[in-house]
């Protein structure tokens, strides 16, 4: 009698890869266009239209690419938006690789003075969420939460154990 498993893991992996490429392969949902930017009048119009288009992309499924590239755009626009990276950061959560590449872009561009400072202190908060997933990158985690200190900015970590030190304080008085 013939040993059907191999082919029934052969064509378990077929099917697989075919619904791992079949974005790629499907012309039916193009991507959303980025419109209005030509008659766009300032650089505000035009980093909204482009985050805008970011957060489609981020929404459709295999745009988290596109959609960082749309919001770097936006960020080159207006580099002092805390706003937009905020979107940035929510509209790419899912895609934490990507999310990091733009934030260590956004960082290595410019300096972290001036009206600048709050965007660079939290692009760090978002790599510090980022990093402190794994267990192999929390050391990378703490040593952006000390640089973070160092800074004077509040890191998300920092921000749940104070969270933390509220709650036992509260646990305290309600015992007493």
């Amino acid at each position: 009698m013939p040993d059907y498993r191999v082919l029934v893991a052969a064509v378990a992996f077929l099917l697989i890869v075919l619904w791992r490429v079949r974005p790629a392969l499907s012309d039916d949902e193009e991507p959303p266009p980025v419109r209005g930017l030509d008659k766009a009048k300032n650089d505000d119009e035009r980093a909204e239209i482009l985050a805008a288009a970011g957060d489609t992309f981020a929404r459709s499924l295999g745009g988290a690419r596109r959609a960082a590239s749309c919001y770097a755009r936006a960020m080159r626009l207006r580099p002092e938006s805390q706003e937009l990276v905020t979107r940035a950061t929510t509209g790419l959560a899912k895609s934490p690789k990507v999310l990091e590449a733009l934030a260590w872009r956004r960082l290595g561009a410019g300096p972290w003075e001036g009206k600048t400072r709050p965007v660079a202190e939290q692009l760090l908060g978002a790599l510090v969420t980022i990093y402190e997933g794994a267990a192999k990158t929390r050391p990378r985690a703490r040593a952006l939460e000390h640089l973070l200190a160092s800074l004077g900015g509040a890191s998300a970590s920092s921000t749940k154990a104070a969270a933390k030190d509220e709650t036992k304080d509260v646990a305290e008085t309600t015992e007493t």
